[in-house]
Order: structure tokens, then sequence, then C-alpha cells
């Protein structure tokens, strides 16, 4: 290659101090001889961009004249023969040569971790791993022949219009001519996308389905624990504390799984995301890892924390991020309208829903609360309730087990019942006492179980009395209470 003829000036798209944009891109449009629309289209749309090689005294002349007009422009050599694609803002840019990417970066007008591609490849990587590699020889610079690759989701460069004639006292500014390429799989989710995002209403409507479904699991969890878990001994911990307490930790232990684990799934989305055709990716419109979904998860707490403000930047932010999306680089989107844009269509199409998010939150809010919640409360409450008096009358039983050993000790010995427990060898009665049971007392051989104020409204004062038959194998008992509800005694002692 002849370096004498590899020199290039580059448009950064800026303009010089002082001069007016819009009549410095003017007078560059004159002095390429272009009509505004192709000028628009070939060079404004590719900025920065890089013109064909010359040798060293047309660069500098071609770089004298644009600056002139007020604009930017660069005469560098490039050594290397090589030209890049450049992302900025969302769109393809140029190609421009390394040799100005080199100097942008040392001046700091690019960042090291900008995506470009070389030119005739087809892999998109950061600037700083691209200017790293070897140069690539290139024999002659045909750059009209070539097509930008399959872009990191972002829009092509313009097809190129046919120009004019260059007036024979115009300075020749060849700019690289290139086919619109065809995009497909997106690296990085566009801004301002027309219904590609999950916008806030909808949201709210998928965690109001999400709560829903949690909430309807523990209230059958809730239902079942009531009715299924045995009845504690009287000195274990009361149901009515233990119960609560287990349930409020497991429902706080599912929902910090059931968000991340779904989110992270093969699905990209919960239940109730699934349901309004939204999914989580990362910026790529990827599948998040576990991890990566929990951390999201955990931003949610400072979103809650702030008044819940960090939930409705998604209404305001452009991409429909909260604050812990922008924290965890997560993003809500419509699942097909990401597979469209996947497949290269752009913009991506809005798709059309039967029904308004706020609609639809609205019949979840009322549906959840106002129908289903009561009829679950109204089933598991009463079913709670009543476990939780069984489980106080059954401390009454277990205390009473000394006392029908002293009884049926003095029955078989003496033939005839204690009248009192210092007679059949037992303490007093307040002596014997649990949480809710007041004190046991014998009463001419019959048992009774006083229950005191800590025990359930239902129990305070009443009383549960076992009574002794001699018989000729032994002792039986029977159970029963003049003052309890039948439902509320241990199967035992229940009338049927």
């Amino acid at each position: 290659m002849d370096d004498t003829a590899n020199w290039s000036v580059t448009l950064t798209g800026k303009t010089i101090a002082g001069a007016d944009p819009q009549t410095a891109w003017q007078r560059v449009a004159e002095t390429m001889k272009l009509d505004a629309d192709t000028f628009r289209t070939r060079i404004l749309q590719r900025v920065p961009l890089t013109l064909k090689a010359v040798g060293e005294p047309a660069a500098l002349g071609q770089r004298d004249a644009l600056r002139a007009c007020g604009v930017e422009a660069f005469a560098l050599t490039n050594p290397g023969g090589r030209y890049l694609w450049l992302q900025q803002q969302g769109e393809v840019r140029g190609p421009v040569s390394e040799g100005y990417l080199r100097q942008a970066l040392e001046s700091g007008a690019l960042d090291r971790q900008a995506r470009v591609c070389v030119k005739g490849e087809q892999d998109w990587q950061t600037l700083e791993a691209a200017l790293s590699l070897s140069p690539l020889a290139s024999a002659a610079l045909h750059l009209e022949e070539d097509t930008p690759p399959a872009a990191a989701g972002v829009p092509a460069p313009p097809r190129a219009q046919p120009r004019p004639a260059a007036h024979p006292d115009a300075i020749r500014l060849d700019v690289v001519d290139v086919a619109e390429p065809v995009v497909r799989h997106a690296r990085v989710l566009p801004e301002n996308a027309a219904g590609l995002y999950g916008g806030f209403w909808m949201r709210v409507a998928a965690y109001a389905l999400d709560m829903l479904i949690i909430w309807l699991a523990f209230f059958v969890l809730f239902f079942v624990l009531a009715l299924m878990l045995p009845h504690r001994s009287p000195t274990a911990a009361p149901p009515s504390q233990v119960m609560p307490t287990v349930v409020a930790f497991l429902l706080i232990l599912a929902t910090w799984l059931y968000f991340p684990l779904w989110e992270s799934s093969a699905k990209q989305a919960t239940p109730g995301k699934q349901a309004l055709g939204l999914r989580v990716t990362d910026e790529n419109g990827n599948r998040l890892g576990f991890w990566h979904a929990f951390g999201r998860f955990l931003g949610k707490i400072v979103s809650g924390l702030i008044l819940y403000v960090g939930y409705m930047m998604a209404g305001w932010t452009s991409r429909k991020q909260g604050l812990h999306d922008l924290m965890a680089g997560t993003f809500v989107v419509r699942g097909q309208v990401l597979e469209a844009w996947e497949q290269g269509e752009h913009p991506p199409g809005r798709p059309t829903t039967p029904m308004p998010a706020w609609a639809i939150v609205l019949i979840v809010l009322g549906a959840g609360f106002f129908l289903i919640v009561p009829i679950m409360a109204a089933i598991a409450i009463p079913a709670y309730q009543s476990y939780v008096v069984r489980a106080q009358t059954m401390e009454a039983v277990a205390l009473t087990q000394s006392a029908k050993i002293a009884v049926t000790n003095y029955l078989l010995t003496n033939g005839t019942p204690p009248a009192d427990n210092a007679q059949a060898g037992l303490g007093s009665p307040e002596q014997v006492h649990g949480r809710y049971v007041s004190s046991v007392s014998i009463v001419d051989g019959t048992i009774v179980a006083s229950f005191g104020d800590q025990a359930a409204t239902v129990l305070h004062d009443k009383h549960l009395t076992l009574t002794p038959a001699l018989q000729a194998h032994g002792v039986s008992w029977s159970c029963a209470s003049e003052d309890i509800p039948n439902q509320y005694l241990p199967l035992a002692c229940q009338t049927h």
C-alpha cells in the first residue's frame, strides 16, 4: 500500500465554536454539491464519518475546506488501513478510520467501551479490544462494496443515494457508499422504541396478579395447617403465637424466591408477567441469571423505602425502568415485540392489547380483595380459631393426667373416690396449673380443670370435668363440659 495515499478526512459531526450549525452544514452540502436530502442521508446521519483515502495534500485541502465551512474535521493517516463501524446514540455510524478512533480515544472523545465492528467482519466488540488487534492490511479501499454487519440492535445507515456530478470547481469529498445492512439479533435494547417496554400500569397489573397467586397459596396453606397440625403439648409455645410466626416467615421466604426464580427461568417472567406477555431481560434482551434476578428483587426494597417513587419511575423513564431496574441493569419488555425486534423489525410494532392495563388492575384488585380473599378468609379464620381453642383444651387433658392416676389408685385401694386434692395426695388446686388452665381440683373423685384469663375468650372461667367409674376390671373415665361449646372440646369429650 502506498502510505502517501492513505490519508483521510473524518467529519466528527460537530461544528467549530461560534459557527451556526445550520449554516455550517448547509455550506458543507453546497461545497460537496449535494442536495439537502442526499446530504442528510449520506452525511449527517452517518457522522462521525471518514471520507475515502487520498494523498496527504488532498486530505489537508479537504480538511481546510470543511473547517472553512464551520465544521470540525481531522486529516489523519491510517497506516493499518482499517475502517470500523461505530455505535453511537442508538445508531450505526461511520465507517471511520482506525487512525481517527485512536486519536478520539486518546483525546477522550470516545469511551474505551464504545461498541465497534471491523469493516468486513461480523463481530461487535469494545473499542479497547478492537484497537488491540493486529492491523488488517488492505490492498485497496473500495468501501462502496462493503456492508456493515448484523449490528447490535441499532438502525442501519441509510442506503446510498445517487449523487449529482461534482462541480468541476468543487473539492472532491468522496464518501463511502454502503448498502442497507440486514440487522438481526439486537444486542442493546433501543431507547424510545414504541411498544417494546412494559408500561407502569401493565407492570402494576402483573404485580397484582403475582401477589394474588402468593396470597391464595398461603390462604390454602394456612387452612390446611389449621386443620391438620397435631395439637401441641402444654409445655410448647402456644399455637396462636407459633402459627402466625411460621406462616409469616414462609410468606417472606416464598416471596423472596418467587420473583427471582421465575424471572431467571426459561420463561423470563413470573406468572403475572406471563399473563400480560412481559419478560424481564438484561440490556441485551437476554435471560437473567438467578443472582442477577435476586439483586433486582433486593433493589425493590430501595424502590419501596422512598415512598414507592422507585416503582413510579417506570412511568416516566425512557425505557420504562424502575429504580430497581436501573440499579440492576434490567428491563421489562413485551415478549412479542422483543421477538419481532430480534428478527430485525424496526421500529418494533405495538402489539394489540384487548384490554387496557388499568382495567386489568381494577379487575384483579376487585376480584382478589372483594371476592376471593373474603371467601378464603371466611373459611380459614374460623377454622384456625377453632384449632387454637381445641389446642388450649388439650392442655387441660394433659394437666389432669396426674390427677387421674391419683384418683384411680385411691379408688382401687379404698373402693371410694377421694374427697379432694389432699386426700388424693395432690397439692392444692392452684398448684396444678398451666398456661391456660388456672387450677385442677378434685371434688368427690371428679376432676375439674378450670380455665383462666390467658385462655381464649370462649374458655374464660369455663370448666372441663373428668368423672371416674369403678368397674370390675378397673376404672373408666368420661369427659364432658357443661359450659364449653361441643366443637371446642377434644374429640374424646365431644357428644355425638
